[in-house]
């Protein structure tokens, strides 16, 4: 098309071509089917299930609560996975430590064995929560 006929008035305008309409039973295919199910509701939600694998969280909790405790190998491990994830150990953006990093270990230490043990008792508190409010709507 010429450049002279772009700002002409006389240029042939076609009218709205109007809003698509979409058919969900065109759009959706085998693949679609596939990549939603793990996100959908399933046809029928099996609370048994549900509530043995609280269970098996349970005991893995309370087992690892009791590693804790008793196992000084165990304990190291994690401490020293906790000590290496935590905020304190990231440096700043000019590459200067953390004001906490300048204070006796023991300090940062006693964070550190404080979150080890907050956090193994919470998930427990709250696995055995769901587990007794899954006991009474399965009865």
């Amino acid at each position: 098309m010429p450049d002279a006929l772009l700002v002409e008035d006389q240029m042939d305008t076609k009218s709205d071509p109007g809003q698509l309409e979409w058919d969900n039973a065109t759009v959706w295919s085998t693949a679609n089917a596939s990549i939603q199910s793990p996100y959908s509701v399933p046809a029928k939600f099996d609370f048994g299930r549900l509530h043995s694998l609280v269970s098996a969280q349970i005991t893995d909790l309370e087992d690892h609560i009791w590693t804790l405790r008793e196992d000084p190998g165990y304990f190291t491990e994690t401490f020293d996975a906790f000590h290496e994830h935590r905020l304190e150990m990231i440096r700043g953006a000019n590459g200067e430590r953390d004001p906490a990093l300048k204070r006796p270990a023991s300090y940062l230490h006693s964070f550190i064995i404080r979150d080890i043990v907050f956090e193994a008792y919470f998930e427990l508190f709250l696995c055995v929560t769901v587990h007794g409010e899954g006991r009474t709507a399965l009865h």
